[in-house]
């Protein structure tokens, strides 16, 4: 019995302990979702048009320190290769002060890509995909590298709702305790 008040009182103290991961991942949730992403000041925001009648996938890339790096969209569960049908759009947001936007690979399913460059624009439309130019060859090295999916959201996720969790874990101990007594 005082091995399981013992454990009661360690998941009790973990969930005490755990609460700043709580914040921490709310508020990492709060401020993905789009309209709390526009508030900040480094915020941007570019509509990509595919006006082509075929699905295509496409990664945000930013060159600011000097090698190309993908621009992770935070509520997409895809970290590249983001899906976009034919005739149909998708917003995509990045931070124009730490990774400014320097254009955008747009791949066919059999790894064949293209530029679709940055124009300082709020929309961004393409008709023909073999009339974009080709991708330079280490931004395609960048995208072949990198994982397809985005996790991030799961895990902030988890971080929020582990406090929560490990208090009705306690709170079953408690009442598995008191039925016992």
């Amino acid at each position: 019995m005082k091995a399981k008040k013992v454990f009661r009182l360690l998941v009790l103290l973990l969930a005490l302990f755990s609460s700043p991961f709580a914040c921490m991942g709310a508020g990492s949730i709060i401020f993905a979702l789009p309209s709390m992403d526009s508030i900040g000041f480094f915020h941007g925001e570019v509509r990509v048009e595919n006006h082509s009648a075929e699905s295509l996938y496409i990664t945000p890339i930013t060159t600011t320190y000097a090698e190309p790096r993908i621009i992770t969209q935070a509520l997409s569960l895809y970290y590249r290769d983001i899906p976009l049908k034919a005739s149909a759009s998708l917003n995509i947001t990045y931070d124009t002060a730490d990774f400014p936007l320097a254009g955008i690979a747009i791949c066919r399913e059999k790894g064949d890509c293209r530029l679709l460059e940055y124009t300082q624009q709020e929309k961004l439309t393409f008709k023909d995909f073999d009339a974009l130019p080709p991708l330079d060859e280490s931004w395609i090295a960048v995208i072949r590298s990198a994982p397809k999916y985005n996790f991030q959201l799961f895990i902030f996720a988890g971080f929020a709702l582990m406090p929560f969790a490990l208090l009705a874990l306690w709170w079953h101990l408690r009442k598995q305790l008191e039925r016992q007594e």
